[in-house]
């Protein structure tokens, strides 16, 4: 099942990290050098939500039909590596997103940067996503202590 509402708990400092990279590693990777363990995950598990919504029907449905499960994984996550308006566009507009995309995105890097850094697997950290964030009185939709 498709989920139709734009998220609106996506952490505006994620945006913004999209943005300054310009679609560029080299500028990203230097963007995640300066992140604390905390902002690691919680930047990971953001774009890992957002990939989440459009490796889906209906977006299955419009890439090329040959892609595999990791091409389209690889497709979702150089979609939010265009920015917050491409996806927002793609996301609202499945029938826009591209047939495939021969890059792997942003994500590869966040996962190599805390493993690299932490000497862990990223996976292990538990997925903390609050969808009723605000309510809960919390500044973003992401509890984790190591800031």
């Amino acid at each position: 099942m498709a989920i139709t509402k734009f998220p609106d708990s996506i952490p505006a400092d994620f945006w913004k990290i999209i943005r300054e990279a310009e679609q560029d590693r080299s500028k990203f990777r230097a963007l995640l050098a300066k992140m604390n363990r905390g902002q690691i995950v919680r930047f990971y598990w953001t774009y890992e939500e957002l990939a989440t919504r459009i490796r889906v029907e209906p977006y299955l449905g419009h890439a090329d039909p040959d892609l595999s499960e990791d091409g389209m994984a690889e497709l979702a996550n150089w979609v939010i590596g265009q920015g917050e308006e491409y996806y927002k566009k793609i996301f609202l507009h499945p029938e826009l997103i591209p047939p495939m995309k021969n890059d792997i995105g942003f994500l590869s890097d966040v996962i190599i940067e805390y493993e690299k850094r932490y000497n862990s697997d990223m996976a292990l950290n538990t997925h903390l996503w609050d969808d009723q964030w605000k309510l809960n009185g919390k500044k973003s939709p992401w509890s984790y202590s190591d800031e």
